[in-house]
């Protein structure tokens, strides 16, 4: 992101595009309050919404009254320009093509989770992500997950790492008390104590 100009976390990277024109590509959740965000220090904020009126919300409704702030309902991306960093986006809406001369941009269409292996178990949600609770397991005894593949969720790498060292634990510990409970039913068939 610092080097190229393109990314997907804005929280991230807002910091980086202060007094910057920047695009922002979706209007999911994540999209909208990303886009708030970056109109308190963005020079001027592009919103290229693909679905027209899916920013009909309170945050959306307030981002039009911006002045630094663009909604293009209906744009769909047709080009990125750039050879070493980004210098422009081109957006169109039907055969009206538009050049977006932008430092940076954000793209957050939604996230696909890579979950097929695990449908089976049935352990995903109707959107594909597979359901944990706080300790990272799933209704599966001994099955744990982490990471954005999870209803948890979470954008950035040190939440994704923070979940992942959270499952990887609570599986240790389930894999210790089988070892555990399996020793101990071996020494008593033995005829011994643990």
């Amino acid at each position: 992101m610092v080097t190229h100009g393109l990314g997907y976390s804005i929280h991230a990277y807002t910091g980086t595009v202060a007094g910057k024109p920047v695009a922002v590509i979706g209007t999911t959740t994540r999209a909208v309050h990303g886009a708030a965000e970056l109109a308190r220090i963005a020079e001027y904020v592009y919103i290229v919404a693909p679905h027209p009126g899916a920013l009909a919300s309170p945050i959306g409704d307030a981002l039009r009254q911006q002045r630094n702030v663009a909604i293009l309902d209906g744009y769909e991306v047709k080009e990125l320009i750039g050879m070493q960093h980004l210098e422009a986006v081109l957006v169109a809406q039907d055969r009206h093509v538009r050049r977006l001369d932008v430092a940076h941009a954000f793209v957050d269409l939604g996230l696909v989770p890579n979950s097929q292996f695990v449908m089976p178990l049935k352990v995903t949600d109707s959107n594909g992500f597979v359901v944990v609770d706080e300790q990272g397991a799933t209704s599966v005894s001994g099955l744990f997950a982490a990471g954005d593949v999870t209803t948890v969720g979470g954008e950035h790498v040190l939440a994704a790492m923070g979940d992942g060292t959270r499952a990887a634990r609570s599986a240790y510990r389930y894999v210790l008390a089988r070892w555990l409970a399996g020793n101990s039913v071996a020494a008593r068939e033995r005829g011994t104590t643990a």
